[in-house]
């Protein structure tokens, strides 16, 4: 009887934890286990979609500053590229804003699981582009302009206007929506 009260508060502190004991019978744990990807070593996982080359990253600054200017009817004095780990980005400064775009690269047998999670994660309302080849939706944070989201091989690219207010959200999308898309 003391040893049961001894062994007591580990199995409250257990249960407590979310600890378990493991079942007896070793052919129900095998039935328990979903047949998952993340059950494989990573060497194994077959990948979710092709692996972009991260060379294609080194220099974030795809667009042309011309390229931008022309789109956004504004003159572009500056690239700042950046890179932070996992994503990479530019913004280009203009004489009214700038536009920022960033590329996260993910892992590609997770592809589809960070896409949902970080899409799921952002503020603001989200309207999907049907039929988009790459998975365009546009991110709205306010009543005024949007961001536009899409996903290429194994990155998710983020375009981020931050530009004189005035014009209409259906302007700034469509401005979005015309430009080329990359990587």
């Amino acid at each position: 009887m003391s040893r049961f009260f001894s062994l007591l508060p580990l199995t409250l502190v257990l249960a407590a934890c979310g600890g378990e004991s493991a079942p007896a019978d070793p052919a129900a744990n095998a039935q328990a286990k979903p047949d998952s990807v993340s059950a494989k070593p990573a060497s194994q996982q077959k990948p979710g979609v092709a692996a972009m080359d991260p060379a294609k990253l080194k220099d974030p600054c795809l667009f042309t500053k011309e390229e931008v200017g022309k789109t956004f009817g504004i003159t572009i004095t500056a690239t700042e590229p950046e890179t932070m780990g996992q994503m990479s980005g530019c913004t280009y400064k203009g004489d009214k804003g700038s536009l920022r775009i960033n590329f996260i690269a993910h892992d590609p047998g997770y592809f589809d699981m960070a896409v949902a999670s970080m899409k799921k994660m952002k503020p603001g309302r989200k309207v999907d582009f049907a039929g988009d080849p790459d998975g365009a939706w546009m991110q709205f944070v306010s009543e005024t302009g949007g961001y536009l989201n899409y996903n290429r091989q194994n990155v998710s690219v983020e375009i981020l206007p931050m530009m004189d207010a005035s014009e209409s959200n259906a302007a700034t999308q469509e401005k979005l929506l015309s430009m080329r898309r990359i990587p």
